[in-house]
């Protein structure tokens, strides 16, 4: 039996945003996620300041220490440059109440509600 040709629809709009995409590679997106740990490094070195003898303390992400006077110390994950790069990789801000035309009509409008739920209320558009 021959086959029988299949016909493929596709929308317009997918076919232009596939065309117009920039494909990025793992590679790009690691490089980007190893500066981003670097810069973390860097911020957690400049912060930590130096020891009782003067020598800086500094944080080593490989073995996962901090070393001072003391000793090298293991690394709190509060400080971990990766533990804090995965928790900031996904946060995204607050969403912020849409604001409307008249200060006061978000009060205006909760007190028509309630007066509507209310069987003793009346309400009269005053508007």
């Amino acid at each position: 039996m021959p086959s029988l040709p299949v016909a493929v629809t596709v929308k317009r709009g997918l076919v232009r945003a596939a065309a117009g995409r920039q494909t990025r590679t793992v590679h790009d997106w690691s490089d980007r996620f190893t500066s981003k740990r670097d810069e973390l490094a860097a911020h957690f070195n400049r912060s930590l300041g130096e020891d009782a003898d003067g020598k800086p303390i500094r944080l080593d992400r490989k073995r996962k220490t901090v070393s001072t006077s003391v000793g090298d110390l293991p690394i709190s994950p509060i400080m971990d440059p990766d533990f804090k790069e995965a928790r900031r990789r996904y946060n995204q801000p607050k969403p912020k109440p849409q604001k409307t035309t008249a200060p006061n009509s978000g009060v205006k409008e909760r007190l028509r509600k309630k007066l509507l739920q209310n069987p003793y209320g009346e309400y009269h558009n005053i508007d």
